[in-house]
């Protein structure tokens, strides 16, 4: 405090000062022992408190002992084994297991969805690795269809022309595989290529493979093959096969090889070309050059065919009868590398007769099987000529249509033959020359008939016409009475027949085409004055309307040309399909396709407008100029064409408009 005070034990401490001093020393001495008491108390509770400031139990405290160095190296040692232990198991998942994902490692072969026969086409074939790993011994094989020609590839396989040895596939890479060639197969086949990898991890032993496809369908052959053939031939008679060739917009088989099978019992003359030429080159036009030639097999090379339409005719006789049926089979083919390679085939089926009156029937200019359609004119000839040596007394002919749809009451025979059932009879009392015909005497009797419309309650009948001629010698009894066509059949067997000429009716096609300024519910759909006048705008709607039962249509459409002076308007609405308009030409098409036949109508409208011009005052102008319907009946192949009559500013379809307007043009 500053004071400092000795007292020796003798000295005197009676006096007032002294005694204070003492008591004082005292209090001091007191006050610092408690203050050292506390400040240790103090510093022992902080010792003897755990964290969360409770105190501890001395009692039951546990005193732990300092660790050594050694102790420290060995946890350090501990943790670093754990540390590489767990470095190796991820190493071993994210590398060596994540190797063996099969997903990981793609391979796929493709190719376009169609060729034409014979057009250039690729295979691409191409490999991906996106493994941590590489891959050792890949191998790739391709497996081509049997109609596929083999042209290159890049890179060049290593085994003929299917394999390759890729070796390694490094991780994390790809690679590709183009291969170039050809399809030669008929119209609608399905070539299909299939890919095959073999190749090993490099951390397995064990082989993995992937495959992969790639199908491309013929869509055509290049050029189109219309066949015309009696499907009669009377033995000692030159018969003849008519082929009509016709390019298409792309023919990728300039030439190829023509083989005719035969049995031995038929006579073939060489193969006729269209402009009379036989088995030599024609400069650059259609050619036929025998190749090869068997008693059964004869094998043509045809080459110069052109961007337009020609005819192959094959003449041939039956020199016996040794079947009532009998068949030419007629292959189409390239022949590459000593390989056949067939892109058509067309069988000639022929009955056999052996008669000395030979009856050939005709149907609106052919022998041969066509289709038609409701509401046409069927025109028949059947033509006749005795063959033999002698004479045939009291010839009877006879027309035989088996259908549903014959309109016997639009019959035209200037002959006038008797009509009974499905049959038209003739004799020398309708025709004198039939009394006697005369070896080498021949003759025509021509008849036309028209096939019934088409009606809701026809769904469900026999859509086909089906027609032949025969004949008999003697007089209408030895044709077992008139229209009984099954027993002379039964009696004379096929020989006083003449071919059957089949025709598949086609689809009913309809097609209705509107010129309205009011719609059927008497509201307006046009604007603008009307009549139409000069200097002004008077919009009109068109509609278009097609129906369609018995089969699918293919490729169906509907085209017009406006008018000079009428204008296409953008407003227009389909069901199906498509609404195009060029400008340049006019030309309004609607692109329909295919039109099922579960599409049962199908509808289009247009807007166009007319500006009348002085000269075209008080006249009636053409609004649309007719429409041409096009399509393909899925069924019977047949082309299929419709045509409507122009409309005019009396919009004929409109009988509200036709209230208030002529229409010539104010």
């Amino acid at each position: 405090m500053g004071i400092k005070v000795r007292l020796e034990d003798n000295v005197d401490v009676k006096s007032d000062l002294a005694k204070k001093l003492m008591a004082r020393r005292k209090k001091l001495h007191k006050e610092m022992e408690e203050e050292r008491d506390t400040e240790i108390e103090d510093s022992l509770s902080e010792i003897y408190r755990d964290d969360q400031g409770q105190k501890i139990d001395v009692n039951r405290m546990k005193i732990r002992r300092k660790q050594g160095i050694v102790f420290w190296f060995f946890n350090m040692l501990v943790f670093a084994l754990v540390v590489i232990v767990l470095g190796l198991g991820v190493y071993y998942y994210v590398v060596y297991n994540h190797g063996t994902d099969s997903t990981a490692v793609d391979m796929k072969i493709t190719a376009p969805d169609t060729v034409s026969a014979g057009q250039e086409m690729s295979y691409t074939l191409t490999y991906n690795n996106q493994e941590y790993v590489g891959l050792k011994n890949v191998n790739i094989k391709v497996d081509y269809p049997a109609d596929f020609i083999f042209a290159s590839a890049d890179p060049a396989p290593s085994v003929n022309t299917d394999t390759w040895n890729i070796g390694q596939i490094k991780a994390k890479s790809n690679g590709k595989i183009i291969i170039k060639g050809k399809i030669i197969d008929k119209a609608g086949a399905a070539s299909i290529a299939l890919a095959q990898m073999l190749y090993t991890p490099e951390n397995f032993s064990s082989e993995f493979k992937k495959e992969n496809s790639a199908s491309i369908v013929v869509k055509d052959i290049g050029f189109g093959l219309n066949f015309n053939f009696s499907n009669t031939a009377l033995v000692g008679q030159e018969e003849k096969i008519d082929i009509d060739l016709k390019p298409l917009d792309a023919d990728y088989l300039p030439e190829f090889y023509l083989r005719l099978t035969k049995d031995d019992n038929i006579q073939l003359s060489d193969i006729v070309v269209d402009n009379g030429a036989t088995g030599a080159e024609n400069g650059n036009s259609l050619a036929a050059k025998k190749a090869s030639s068997t008693p059964q097999i004869i094998s043509w090379k045809v080459s110069g065919l052109q961007n337009k339409e020609e005819t192959l005719t094959i003449k041939y006789r039956v020199k016996t009868k040794t079947a009532d049926n009998q068949r030419i089979v007629l292959i189409f083919a390239q022949n590459i590398n000593g390989k056949d390679y067939v892109f058509f085939e067309q069988q000639i089926p022929f009955q056999v007769m052996k008669s000395d009156l030979n009856l050939t029937l005709i149907m609106n200019g052919s022998r041969s099987d066509q289709p038609v359609n409701f509401g046409q004119t069927l025109n028949y000839s059947i033509a006749y000529a005795n063959k033999g040596e002698t004479g045939m007394q009291d010839v009877v002919i006879m027309a035989v249509l088996n259908s549903d749809f014959i309109d016997w009451t639009t019959l035209n025979d200037t002959n006038k033959g008797r009509e009974m059932g499905n049959t038209i009879t003739w004799t020398k009392d309708e025709i004198p020359a039939l009394a006697k015909v005369d070896a080498g005497e021949s003759g025509t009797i021509d008849f036309a008939v028209n096939v019934l419309p088409f009606k809701e309650n026809d769904l469900g009948k026999n859509f086909k016409i089906s027609g032949y001629g025969q004949y008999a010698v003697g007089g209408l009894d030895k044709l077992g009475g008139i229209g009984s066509s099954t027993s002379s059949s039964t009696a004379s067997g096929i020989d006083n027949q003449s071919n059957t000429i089949n025709s598949i009716i086609n689809s009913d096609l309809g097609f209705k085409e509107q010129v309205r300024y009011f719609d059927e519910n008497n509201l307006p759909v046009g604007e603008g004055p009307l009549p139409p006048t000069v200097g002004q705008t008077t919009t009109f709607k068109v509609y278009w309307n097609l129906t369609n039962n018995l089969h699918d249509l293919n490729d169906a459409s509907v085209q017009t040309i406006l008018p000079n002076g009428v204008e296409w308007s953008a407003r227009n609405r389909t069901s199906v399909g498509t609404l195009t308009y060029d400008n340049s030409s006019k030309k309004v098409t609607w692109n329909i396709g295919r039109l099922p036949i579960t599409v049962f109508q199908a509808s289009a409208e247009f807007d166009i407008a007319l500006t009348p011009t002085e000269d075209q005052r008080n006249k009636i102008v053409v609004l649309v100029s007719g429409s041409k319907v096009l399509a393909t009946d899925a069924n019977t192949g047949a082309a299929l064409e419709k045509d409507s009559v122009p409309k005019t500013t009396k919009l004929e379809d409109d009988s509200i408009a036709g209230m208030s307007s002529d229409g010539r043009v104010k």
